[in-house]
């Protein structure tokens, strides 16, 4: 349901963006790993298995991280310019 992960999405997005900023200071790259991590928290809320809100918000924060990750690392394999 859509509209219930927009409300998802504005009770938790300041959460995921203070995770994401403890990698990265831009606010456009967090503002774009808030982005994917919602879109991928959409793709797989099927398999959150959760009954609180507080496991909610640590399963989004570990996508969060990990897509911090994942963006350091393709940093890292990009030659610098």
């Amino acid at each position: 349901d859509e509209a219930s992960f927009e409300l998802l999405f504005e009770r938790h997005r300041r959460r995921v963006a203070l995770t994401v900023a403890r990698f990265f200071r831009e606010r456009e790259q967090i503002e774009d790993l808030v982005q994917e991590t919602f879109v991928k928290a959409f793709f797989a809320i099927d398999s959150f298995s959760g009954e609180h809100e507080k496991s909610f918000a640590a399963w989004l924060a570990r996508i969060a991280a990990n897509a911090a990750y994942d963006e350091l690392r393709r940093a890292k394999r990009q030659p610098a310019s």
